[in-house]
């Protein structure tokens, strides 16, 4: 009687936490701001600006890549930045459209444009200045874990290129070819594609892979040196040691762009008429003695609000955290959708006020109940300006801004490893 009593409280457990947490992808495109040449009228059409790449340092900073449409303006572009998760977003400004961005940590990154250039941020992206010219429109970008030395990959070229903190090395190729995607799982174990045609560089020599190809290759990602998978139009591949061992994993109903993968298990695919799917045990294939393969793999096709559209680029910063770009200024985020910040706001009742601000606002909640929670500052940049402890016990905190310019800032609480950021304006 016990052991079924126990049981019972288990399954009410499991069954409750599975209804707090219900997990599904929101459509951000009200999130967005207006930026520069972002809708432009060709005649009668409408031109909306594409997003072209995502990357996602944590869960709360990331960056996504746009297009400018006005007359194909290689002058300057935007780059769009949020810290609180894409609830808000701030414009970055680079010198031409970028397609593919890689940051490092919050400060330092990569953007290669569509004219052929690198750019590096050492500010977070407060300023995009010019790195290398391999001189051919960058379509991808790529370091490994905590690397300082990365690869890119450019549109008809008979290069591989290697980014160094300061400088631009060039990998000399037997022939040109359409180069789409790279990935390094580590410096000298670079992975890259083109067309029907994938190569392998160890740091010293070039050799081919041969995976099966049912039209072009789209995307490549590894997370070690002995896994991987790649996407092509109507395909998805597996890859263990040694070299050509690829094993078909999973069959798509539409051309793919992006994949993206997260630890051994988890990898997502996106592309053409809104095709979005995941695995959560990406991992589970090997080929058999016979040259036969078992393929274990179990996907999903979660819905999504945004039909059939052309997605471009996906992130994952942890399992339940993933965005992906494309068409239309479409950002799309798999996250938490039982209103994770009204529980917060229900449990903290987190407020600020007055807002607007003079010299100094106030932070309410119903109660601190924790040791370790905190009020955090930030300004449009992201840069963190202040941080204040909160007592606890405490029902209202006074933060004193009597030293900030006017302006709008972000106010983040943070409390049990959980945030909820709320924007601030200041006016003198």
């Amino acid at each position: 009687m016990k052991k079924l009593l126990l049981l019972s409280i288990i399954t009410l457990f499991l069954f409750t936490s599975s209804l707090a947490q219900n997990f599904g992808w929101v459509n951000y495109q009200s999130k967005i701001p207006k930026f520069p040449n972002d809708t432009v009228y060709i005649g009668d059409y409408e031109a909306v600006a594409s997003f072209t790449d995502v990357f996602f340092v944590d869960d709360n900073e990331g960056w996504v890549t746009t297009w400018d449409l006005s007359n194909n303006n290689m002058d300057s572009a935007t780059i769009l930045h949020t810290i609180d998760g894409g609830e808000n977003w701030e414009v970055q400004i680079v010198p031409s459209p970028c397609n593919t961005i890689w940051m490092l940590n919050k400060n330092v990154g990569y953007a290669g444009s569509q004219d052929g250039r690198i750019y590096k941020t050492t500010d977070g992206g407060e300023n995009w200045l010019f790195h290398s010219i391999p001189a051919s429109p960058i379509m991808d970008i790529s370091f490994p874990p905590d690397g300082e030395i990365g690869y890119a990959v450019v549109n008809n070229s008979t290069y591989l290129f290697k980014i160094k903190p300061d400088t631009l090395e060039r990998i000399l190729l037997s022939n040109p070819n359409f180069y789409i995607s790279v990935t390094c799982p580590a410096e000298n174990e670079v992975w890259f594609i083109g067309g029907g045609g994938m190569r392998y560089y160890n740091g010293d020599t070039i050799v081919f892979s041969s995976p099966y190809t049912c039209g072009y290759l789209s995307s490549i990602e590894f997370t070690s040196t002995t896994l991987g998978w790649v996407s092509n139009d109507c395909q998805l591949q597996g890859y263990y040691e040694p070299l050509d061992s690829w094993v078909v994993i999973a069959g798509l109903s539409d051309p793919s762009t992006a994949l993206c993968a997260l630890g051994e298990n988890h990898v997502w695919v996106v592309g053409y008429n809104g095709l979005l799917m995941n695995t959560h045990n990406a991992k589970d294939f090997k080929r058999l003695d016979d040259g036969h393969a078992e393929v274990n793999v179990v996907w999903e096709t979660p819905e999504h609000p945004y039909g059939d559209g052309l997605y471009r680029a996906v992130h994952a910063s942890s399992v339940n955290n993933v965005f992906v770009v494309g068409n239309r200024k479409t950002i799309l985020k798999y996250t938490e959708v039982s209103a994770i910040e009204d529980k917060l706001h229900n449990t903290l009742k987190f407020e600020i006020y007055p807002n607007p601000s003079i010299n100094q606002f106030k932070v309410s909640c119903l109660k601190f109940t924790v040791k370790n929670a905190n009020i955090e500052l930030f300004d449009l940049k992201g840069r963190k300006l202040l941080e204040k402890q909160i007592l606890k016990g405490s029902e209202e905190v006074t933060v004193d801004v009597s030293g900030f310019k006017s302006g709008v800032y972000f106010c983040r609480l943070i409390m049990e490893n959980k945030s909820v950021t709320k924007k601030l304006i200041i006016q003198k």
